[in-house]
């Protein structure tokens, strides 16, 4: 059946397959050439990063990282303090201690290295592997 001239319509089709892409000249870098054009992209990428996380200078970026690093510290010991709290009312498993804190693993773990590391608590494994936690007197 023939299409009359009235009803042909233009279909635009998109390209399936990419262009070629042109050849390239391949010249060898010298090394000096290529370090300096690596440091080049490392400093816009992180001019670019900065820009993106909303600092201005580098020294606003190290200033921010060391405040939150101080928050971080601030908190684990927070949950240490809560933590010995806890376990001079009486010995606890871990998985009690997770419980009462209501933290992560990982955070608890930290606040427990910073107990144990002031010798403020011991630790003793009972059967299974079952660690105990317990206020020194």
């Amino acid at each position: 059946m023939p299409i009359e001239p009235h009803a042909a319509v233009t279909v635009s089709m998109p390209r399936i397959l990419p262009p070629e892409p042109q050849a390239k000249i391949k010249v060898p870098m010298s090394e000096a050439f290529y370090a300096e054009l690596l440091a080049k992209d490392a400093r816009r990428c992180n001019k670019r990063l900065s820009r993106v996380l909303g600092y201005n200078t580098q020294s606003a970026a190290v200033a921010m990282s060391e405040q939150s690093r101080r928050e971080a510290e601030a908190r684990r010991h927070d949950l240490a303090r809560k933590a010995l709290d806890l376990l001079r009312a009486e010995p606890m498993t871990t998985t009690q201690l997770l419980e009462a804190l209501g933290v992560r693993k990982d955070a608890a773990r930290a606040a427990l290295r910073i107990l144990r590391g002031e010798e403020l608590v011991n630790c003793t494994k009972s059967r299974g592997n079952i660690i105990i936690w317990e206020a020194r007197a």
